[in-house]
C-alpha cells in the first residue's frame, strides 16, 4: 500500500498479474461476509470499490486476519471504509 495507489497481485495458473487501483479512485473497502465455500476463499475476503469495479483480494485469509488488515489500511485512508450497515 502506498499513498498513491493500492496494488493487487492475482494468481491465475502460477501466473502473476498485477493491478493497480488509484487512492483517487478507491470508492469504498470492506471485508466480505465470509461463505463456506472454496471460491470465496480463493478469491479473498477483502473487497474495494474501484471507479465502480468491485475487486476481491486477500486469498488465503481468516475473516480476523482479513479485518484487521482492511484497519491497518483506513487508518490511513478513513474515506475507503464502508458505512456500516444496521
Amino acid at each position: 500500500m502506498t499513498y498513491e495507489a493500492l496494488e493487487v497481485r492475482r494468481e491465475i495458473l502460477g501466473l502473476g498479474r498485477m493491478r493497480r487501483y488509484p487512492a483517487g479512485r478507491i470508492e469504498e473497502m470492506w471485508v466480505a461476509t465470509p461463505y463456506p465455500t472454496a471460491k470465496e476463499v480463493e478469491q479473498g475476503l477483502l473487497r474495494l470499490n474501484g471507479a465502480g469495479e468491485v475487486v476481491a483480494f486477500g486469498a488465503g485469509l481468516t475473516p480476523q486476519e482479513a479485518g484487521e488488515i482492511l484497519q491497518a489500511i483506513v487508518s490511513r485512508f478513513p474515506n475507503y471504509r464502508r458505512a456500516l450497515e444496521a
